[in-house]
């Protein structure tokens, strides 16, 4: 492509502008969701190019395309850049139509994620000019410089560029090695962010990159990025002092593959964690796999405010050999046991895959009980999703799997489970959830359970459901074809705001039908009097 016509702010005698849109969702029933990826690609921009770019973020909150729109008009932006994830690419593809349509001569850029795996297929759908596949910062500065010089983007490393009816791919571009490189959008998050001083947010964060795993279903396996990079211990104590003095009780979510696999390193980051979930401090969530912890390790992450996802994914070792995740059961329940017995301040979430290749409908009925016998405070249950770039993915065919072709990409048979297995899998999921999420309807759950199913939760949901009134079914059906239809919000999501009690917009009406159906079968009033229902498991409806 050339860039030889003067645009209109080069001849008012301004640099290119650039606009950086991230666009976030709803978390833990906190819409103040920020894309830490458009700070940092600002702040690592702005850097190397001194003033040779007006760079600009811009935070969507809730999918608020009309804003975007109505920025870009204001600000008359050259280039336009995305950050595409699994739950917002068919919003991007949507504004970049729109962008396109009303400024045909601004220049989009894809990257993130989504971008990495899909590549010429985001490309051309998004009708962009350019996608940085992997690590974002260097790749995208470069094209800034290149544009601001008048260069072509043709052959930029990292990138692949769309000319016309063709698509150019540029070499391989290497990791950045020293990560403090990127100066950090903490320090003034105003206006790398967009954030208010005093105003309670959801961060993500990084201390590392890099994952040493071989997950089929993960995209950084394809990467080329398993070795694994650091930010400063000096680095991470100035940023969470930041969060903390500018946004107290904010959530952050340290979104590293595992921040503990280096024991040496998580034991040295222990004392700045702990002073950032202090009181008054922020609430703080990682990933980990507790099956490499040493009791030592548990002792010193013993805090109220942490909360440790826990990838178990399965417990069926056929389908962890499929996974790339293999481990005896026995040494998860060892783990699991041992840190409820040595931290028990922490929070632990337990997440599991469910339709997942090599798995049958009696093997997720195992896995399912199984996981609501653990001493842990959370489960979550995440459908499987082969996404573009992954080994699982690419051998679809070969492990028998269909899939959607559309985000969230669920897989809806494999070889071993029907499509209608598969559905109940989803069902038994979401009335458990809601069934879960109170203390006197778990207890009744329970006691349906043990006085007709010998105690198993999903012989108890099966025996419900066969019995459950047709319009409780419908309610049911709708709100799963909602989470897993292609819309902007997955079941997880439900799952999430409902261990926080909070109430998923628009899933009040199922939610009462649900405690209704457990207490008709319970041997309650039954399942006309929703009110009565709704009392009698204890349930408080925060959606009115």
């Amino acid at each position: 492509m050339s860039f030889s016509r003067q645009r209109k702010t080069e001849a008012a005698g301004g640099p290119p502008r650039v606009l950086l849109i991230g666009i976030s969702r709803y978390l833990y029933s906190n819409p103040r969701a920020l894309s830490l990826a458009v700070g940092y690609l600002k702040n690592y921009a702005d850097a190397e190019l001194r003033g040779k770019c007006e760079i600009r973020t811009l935070n969507l909150l809730s999918f608020n395309a009309g804003l975007a729109l109505k920025f870009a008009a204001a600000w008359r932006p050259d280039i336009v850049a995305f950050s595409c994830y699994l739950w917002n690419s068919r919003k991007v593809e949507e504004l970049c139509r729109r962008l396109k349509a009303k400024y045909p001569r601004t220049r989009i850029i894809l990257g993130g994620p989504e971008a990495t795996g899909r590549k010429a297929d985001l490309l051309e759908k998004c009708g962009a000019d350019a996608l940085v596949s992997g690590e974002g910062e260097a790749a995208f500065t470069d094209l800034l410089a290149r544009y601001a010089a008048g260069r072509d983007w043709k052959g930029t490393p990292g990138v692949m560029v769309r000319s016309g009816k063709r698509v150019h791919e540029g070499p391989a571009r290497p990791v950045m090695p020293a990560l403090d490189a990127i100066p950090s959008p903490f320090r003034d998050a105003a206006v790398s962010l967009g954030v208010r001083a005093g105003s309670k947010r959801f961060y993500p964060y990084e201390t590392m990159r890099g994952c040493p795993n071989k997950c089929t279903y993960c995209v950084w396996t394809e990467l080329g990025a398993k070795r694994l990079r650091y930010f400063s211990y000096k680095r991470i104590e100035s940023d969470l002092r930041s969060i903390v003095k500018n946004t107290p009780s904010s959530f952050i979510f340290v979104a590293d593959s595992d921040t503990f696999l280096n024991h040496g390193r998580a034991m040295k980051l222990a004392p700045l964690f702990h002073a950032a979930a202090g009181p008054g401090g922020c609430y703080i969530i990682f990933q980990t796999n507790l099956n490499h912890w040493r009791e030592e390790l548990m002792r010193a992450w013993n805090n109220a405010n942490f909360e440790m996802n826990v990838g178990v994914n399965s417990i069926i070792p056929a389908v962890q050999k499929i996974l790339g995740r293999s481990y005896p059961k026995s040494l998860v329940e060892e783990k699991l046991a041992l840190m409820h017995r040595v931290a028990p301040k922490t929070r632990i979430t337990m997440q599991l895959m469910h339709a997942a290749p090599g798995e049958t409908f009696r093997d997720f009925c195992e896995t399912f009980d199984w996981a609501w016998r653990q001493p842990v405070a959370y489960r979550l249950f995440f459908h499987t999703q082969p996404l573009y770039g992954t080994q699982m993915r690419e051998n679809a065919a070969e492990l028998g799997i269909k899939c959607r072709r559309t985000p969230p990409y669920n897989i809806v048979s494999t070889r071993e489970c029907t499509a209608g297995e598969i559905k109940k899998e989803s069902l038994m999921i979401l009335f458990s959830t809601v069934w879960m999420s109170t203390a006197r309807s778990r207890r009744m759950y329970r006691a349906v359970a043990a006085a007709s199913c010998g105690g198993s939760l999903s012989g108890a949901f099966l025996k419900i459901w066969d019995g459950m009134a047709p319009e409780a079914r419908a309610f049911g059906l709708r709100t799963l074809k909602r989470f897993t239809g292609g819309s902007d919000w997955f079941l997880d999501d439900f799952e999430l705001d409902m261990m926080r009690s909070y109430v998923t917009p628009g899933a009040g009406p199922f939610i009462r039908a649900a405690h209704a159906a457990l207490l008709a079968a319970y041997g309650g009033r039954g399942t006309k009097n929703c009110t009565a229902g709704r009392r009698e498991a204890g349930w408080r409806d925060q959606s009115r």
